[in-house]
């Protein structure tokens, strides 16, 4: 292990915790001590911090591969407490047992500054998978009361695989929290699904189970949230019946289902605009007025495809649409990170009249501003696999599997607070990496003052990036972390966070969380070691 390492500056030693000095001077970087881990334990998420500590669940598969679990969540969970400076102080396996009986996990949130634990059971008897929930004492990362059981799923006429799932959500305002759970599917039968909505004190507001005027295999939910009044509101897409396809149009529109009133009233709002493919979307709750906000991407073509982004707002107390915006995509832009041979392709089709769009591009995120704007930022992603069959000496056969994770350039779009599309970014990257499920890239990204900050992993060629296609990133021992600043007019500022050589571990950018409004903090991993990087903006 390396003893000391520089950072545009002199730092402490890695051994311990150390205060950096970062190509920004904008952020203040930390990075916590080094540790080894058994492998078979995978960080899944940082759950929170409550200003003492800071809260991370880990999970391995017992004895099975993570990637088939489905519905059995045969895992076993260990949450750790670290310090403020990163310390490890205590790590738990959580007994995952009611009344003598193995329970499946589900999930552990931070709701109101605790923490707490979902877990499950499918109780053959009575043909019902039952939702438990318990809080946990922080000092001793145990479960500190009796599971309580919270809801349950009835699936007496169908197979256990087939018995529901159970998920959370938690107000913007952090007032709320709503359990939301799948019915079992059933063949030509309507989608049916539940909720149980608390208010901050985990009082039960309401519960209900749904059933969505559409046959299952018609309606697909895409999202879900629940306002700060407890309102609770569906996003899906509707496959049209043949006799409703028009040529050249979608074969899907996108709908909202709101549910107010603790579920006794119900609005539906269909999203029709017959010339355009509404490719992404998303939905989020205003929190200055409570309207209800779509945004995502469009296109002319393709669901595969987006030309241009939208934004709509339903008024809450009109329950009707007060906004539509739409902004297409300029071939500058759409052409800012092509090689010059395809650049030249596209303005030569735009020039005939042919449409020019970018491909498999989602939207990751909603982010809403302190001054009411708002922010859309998506991803481009692509994966696939390759096969390879070899003929060895003996003249026998060998095959070989890779698999290609491809993470390409982060789009921005600023909305005003008056759903103006103000203007249009591209962040470029390149990241190319093979069997690794991609843990490496992609983003993680903080909101300060109006200005949007991304953190990745890259190539140190695209420090001084200007246009073109974007120097790959692919792993290598060569990689920097970049920090990449949007202020609110969009310009962009790129800055050196540090070399992965020197940190000895290598940032999993999503595997973050926010420690306060200017503090964000990182999950770094090589092999066995490990390490958590702070940043004070």
């Amino acid at each position: 292990m390396k003893k000391t390492f520089i950072l545009f500056g002199m730092c402490m030693t890695i051994t311990a915790l150390s205060y950096c000095q970062s190509g920004s001077n904008k952020i203040r970087l930390k990075m916590g001590p080094q540790f080894k881990e058994s492998n078979k334990y995978m960080v899944d998420e940082i759950i929170g911090s409550d200003g003492k500590g800071i809260y991370v669940l880990k999970t391995r598969a017992r004895g099975i591969d993570m990637g088939i679990l489905s519905n059995s969540n045969q895992i076993a969970a260990t949450l750790e407490r670290f310090d403020l400076e990163m310390n490890l102080i205590k790590t738990t396996e959580l007994e995952l047992k009611h009344d003598g009986k193995k329970l499946d996990f589900e999930f552990v949130i931070q709701f109101q500054n605790e923490l707490y634990l979902f877990t499950s059971e499918r109780d053959g008897k009575s043909k019902k998978n039952i939702l438990y929930m318990q809080g946990i004492d922080k000092e001793t990362m145990v479960p500190e009361s009796e599971a309580e059981k919270i809801a349950d799923i009835d699936y007496s006429s169908h197979l256990k695989w087939n018995s529901g799932v159970f998920a959370a959500t938690i107000s913007p305002d952090s007032s709320k929290l709503l359990i939301y759970y799948d019915l079992p599917y059933e063949r030509n039968s309507n989608e049916k699904y539940g909720v149980v909505a608390f208010d901050k004190s985990l009082k039960k507001l309401w519960e209900k189970e749904f059933e969505i005027p559409y046959i299952d295999k018609k309606f697909e939910i895409t999202d879900y949230t629940i306002d700060n009044e407890g309102n609770f509101h569906v996003l899906g897409k509707r496959f049209m019946e043949k006799d409703e396809k028009v040529k050249g149009e979608v074969s899907y529109r996108f709908h909202i289902l709101s549910y107010f009133d603790g579920g006794r009233s119900f609005i539906e709002y269909p999203i029709e605009v017959p010339d355009k493919y509404l490719s992404e979307m998303q939905i989020a709750i205003d929190p200055q007025t409570q309207d209800i906000i779509c945004a995502g991407f469009y296109s002319k073509t393709s669901v595969w495809a987006i030309s241009g982004s939208f934004y709509l707002k339903i008024s809450k107390k009109t329950k009707e649409f007060i906004q539509q915006n739409f902004k297409e995509f300029g071939l500058d832009f759409m052409t800012e990170t092509m090689s010059e041979k395809k650049a030249v392709k596209a303005e030569k089709n735009a020039n005939k009249g042919k449409e020019v769009e970018m491909y498999k591009y989602y939207l990751d995120n909603i982010i809403s501003r302190k001054d009411g704007s708002f922010v859309l930022v998506g991803e481009q992603f692509d994966f696939y696999t390759t096969t390879t069959t070899t003929t060895t000496s003996n003249g026998g056969t060998s095959t070989h599997t890779t698999n290609h994770y491809i993470f390409g350039d982060i789009i921005v779009i600023s909305i005003s607070k008056i759903g103006e599309i103000e203007w249009t970014e591209k962040v470029a990257k390149m990241q190319r990496t093979l069997n690794d499920n991609g843990n490496f890239s992609s983003y993680t990204w903080m909101e300060i003052d109006g200005s949007l900050f991304f953190v990745f992993n890259d190539n140190p060629k695209n420090l001084d990036y200007s246009s073109g296609v974007p120097e790959k990133f692919n792993n290598g021992k060569e990689s920097i972390v970049l920090l990449v600043e949007l202020d609110r007019e969009g310009k962009e500022t790129r800055e050196l966070l540090f070399k992965a050589s020197e940190a000895e571990t290598k940032l999993r950018p999503t595997i973050s969380c926010d420690l306060s409004d200017r503090e964000l903090i990182i999950y770094g991993q090589k092999g066995k070691l490990h390490r958590y990087f702070t940043l004070s903006f």
